[in-house]
């Protein structure tokens, strides 16, 4: 059986990278692979399988713990775990890393034979070549701005910024990180490979509740994420369309700056008793406005994939999505199949209205949510990862 190593600090952020990576060492435990997990950080596995309440079969998995320096942030602590591995000559035929490849990987693994594969949200490489998707926080003033510099100057000397070598393999999380990736980083090996989504795991645990005409947004609370124009087309269905529409903005903060910003808004609407805010809600809250609501928008500007939206496709909500020729829109909802897309703000209000006149069916939702399942992102990649060792 192959040797396979996965370079991850789990537990380090609590995401859909972390989801991504569990299950990935789930389903190589599952299949008997012998796997070793290279970490600065290994209290973070059992951090993040409580979270997600994932189970593994240790039977042939086993952790190495690198001593890195906690002052060194990501991505930089992942680097130097694979330069520790090129020194001590930690030998495996797949290496597997999230996101981006650091270049003594890379030397290393095409001196000993060896493959790498990397599962790319959005790579940082593809971020500082196209200048796409750059957190708000380093673009709106000089402080965050300075910082994007030295990060984008330094990540090159730490990580690889072309990915056409012939034992590199990408796979990504969606139509516009495949795109953005050929176009910047050149692979020879990238396919799309979609993460996986708790649909059974949610569906078990979703309450029995009444459905009512409310909005749901589920995510980060944050400038990219759009909820501006959530805001301001309750505000015209009220003043308007003389319709109000009870929604709950759900999700972690970036900042008490901008989750100020978002009260101050809401009371210069009134909206007071139309909008509840719901930081760093414990899941069971989540669940229980999942349950509750018909309808789930989700307004981000750009979005690579949109785990919030398989989630409310679960709940047998309808979704409503901002209109772009990728993200969400065009991999969830299948360009219209699955629910409505908008433009603007007073398109959002219209669509709001369209959305609780024609829902979306809830057995179609339900259907295309179990596509996305963790269980069939399992079977995939091992199939992925087998041809990749064979090949």
């Amino acid at each position: 059986m192959s040797k396979i190593a996965i370079l991850y600090n789990y537990g380090e952020f609590l995401g859909g990278g972390d989801l991504v990576m569990l299950n990935i060492l789930k389903a190589l435990g599952d299949h008997g692979y012998d796997v070793t997990v290279i970490t600065s950080y290994p209290e973070g596995l059992n951090k993040s399988q409580s979270f997600f309440n994932v189970e593994i079969d240790y039977s042939n998995i086993k952790v190495d713990v690198v001593d890195i320096s906690k002052r060194i942030p990501h991505p930089y602590n992942i680097a130097l775990i694979a330069s520790k591995i090129a020194k001590n000559n930690k030998k495996y035929d797949l290496y597997i890393v999230s996101d981006d490849v650091p270049k003594t990987l890379l030397h290393f693994t095409r001196k000993i034979g060896s493959k790498i594969l990397v599962y790319s949200h959005y790579p940082h490489a593809a971020r500082i070549i196209l200048n796409e998707l750059v957190p708000f926080k380093f673009k709106h003033n000089f402080k965050g701005r300075l910082i994007w510099r030295i990060h984008s100057l330094m990540f090159k000397y730490y990580y690889l910024m072309n990915w056409s070598y012939e034992n590199l393999y990408a796979l990504s999380n969606s139509t516009l990180t495949y795109t953005h990736v050929n176009k910047s980083l050149n692979p020879i090996h990238n396919r799309i490979l979609y993460p996986p989504v708790q649909v059974r795991k949610l569906i078990d645990k979703l309450p029995s509740v009444e459905k009512k005409d409310n909005i749901v947004y589920i995510g980060r609370i944050q400038p990219e994420k759009g909820i501006e124009d959530l805001l301001d087309a309750l505000k015209i269905l009220r003043d308007e369309f003389k319709q109000v529409v009870r929604t709950s903005i759900i999700g972690f903060k970036l900042s008490d700056k901008y989750i100020k910003y978002i009260e101050d808004v809401i009371r210069k609407y009134s909206l007071e008793n139309i909008v509840t805010l719901h930081i760093n809600a414990p899941r069971h809250q989540v669940l229980e406005k999942l349950a509750s609501s018909k309808i789930i928008v989700h307004p981000a500007i750009h979005e690579a994939f949109g785990i919030a939206v398989v989630e409310g496709l679960a709940a047998k909500c309808t979704p409503i999505v901002r209109c772009s020729k990728y993200g969400p829109w065009r991999d969830i909802l299948n360009n219209g199949q699955y629910g409505y897309c908008f433009r603007e703000a007073r398109d959002l209000a219209q669509k709001i209205i369209m959305a609780l006149n024609k829902p979306l069916d809830p057995n179609s939702a339900l259907k295309r949510a179990l596509e996305f399942d963790e269980k069939k992102f399992n079977n995939k990649i091992i199939k992925v990862i087998e041809e990749i060792i064979q090949g």
